[in-house]
């Protein structure tokens, strides 16, 4: 017999009509047994095992099911499994990340595979898309809620536990742009509990940080490193002002970018590049017509190149990833 002070009645998930108690950590949630069964082969398993005659542990008159996970993370599981997964359809708004992240963990333990799928899905929108990576739009997503950088923590260490590899290389990208310190005390999850890389995965990310700066310059710099196209209406000037803007990415910075935007840990250098095409518009330094078309069309095609090679440049292996023809 459990103390009445010794949990708490989640205010949402205690149902009148419910027939077993499942605790989380401190917090007892009244459900129905048929239904969570009916989910999952796990929960129908664990409801049906033989319990001590004396001694099993009750609350207000119910048998209690212990499970060892967060009580944050069971109750979006049980939300979930009540009220539908209507709350993942994108025209409901950007879903928050720390449910996303709770329903894969919980999901994928208790082989809740629609509820598992789903957030998955939603997810693959911030960690498996060429065009949020290129953007850097990781804090401003129409569909996912990243509150911080660092929950990127969080979201490579999920994606290892849950074998979701197609989303390992961005989340580990993410954590490049995490400042050290940060990275190295780690963070904080919604239910409490701290998330760290494991050392090995924090010297894959302190190498690949080195590893991205290097292929980044070198990219930069040979997309500057070009001659004008045949076509081009006024070689010298072209060439001039081409290798110009290459000597200010040498020197570590564009005039007119936005503060910052030269730190690894910024937007990244890829945002330089788009900028400095239309640094010169609107005065007498105009690339010809030629040039800015020939340059624009080869700024599209580099950010690609380098996102087909993440993975090798990250150290981490990812058998679907797109590659390059």
């Amino acid at each position: 017999m459990l103390s009445e002070h010794a949990l708490s009645k989640d205010p949402t998930l205690w149902l009148e009509d419910g027939s077993i108690v499942i605790v989380a950590q401190t917090t007892a949630f009244r459900v129905h047994s048929s239904i969570l069964a009916r989910h999952s082969e796990t929960f129908s398993s664990l409801f049906t095992l033989p319990q001590p005659a004396d001694g099993a542990e009750t609350f207000d008159g119910f048998l209690v099911v212990r499970v060892p996970d967060s009580a944050y993370d069971f109750r979006q599981l049980l939300l979930a499994l009540y009220d539908g997964l209507s709350f993942l359809d994108p025209e409901s708004g950007p879903a928050s990340f720390n449910v996303l992240a709770a329903l894969v963990r919980l999901g994928h333990k208790y082989e809740l595979h629609r509820v598992l799928s789903a957030a998955v899905s939603r997810l693959a929108k911030l960690f498996a898309d060429f065009g949020t990576w290129k953007k850097h739009s990781w804090l401003s997503h129409h569909e996912v809620l990243l509150k911080s950088t660092s929950e990127a923590i969080e979201a490579y260490n999920l994606f290892r536990t849950s074998q979701q590899m197609v989303m390992l290389p961005i989340a580990l990208y993410m954590c490049c742009h995490i400042p050290v310190p940060h990275l190295l005390r780690g963070f904080e999850r919604a239910d409490g509990t701290l998330e760290q890389l494991s050392p090995d995965d924090l010297e894959r990310c302190l190498l690949a940080r080195d590893a991205l700066l290097v292929r980044k310059s070198r990219l930069l710099y040979g997309f500057y490193n070009v001659e004008p196209p045949q076509d081009c209406t006024s070689v010298a000037h072209c060439r001039r002002l081409v290798q110009h803007l290459r000597d200010l990415i040498l020197r570590g910075g564009v005039p007119r970018l936005e503060a910052g935007t030269a730190n690894f840990a910024s937007p990244g250098l890829f945002y330089m590049l788009h900028r400095t095409m239309n640094i010169f518009e609107g005065t007498p330094e105009d690339l010809c017509a030629s040039c800015s078309a020939f340059h624009h069309a080869r700024a599209k095609d580099l950010p690609k190149a380098m996102f087909h090679e993440l993975p090798e440049l990250l150290g981490v292996e990812v058998d679907s990833w797109p590659r390059s023809a």
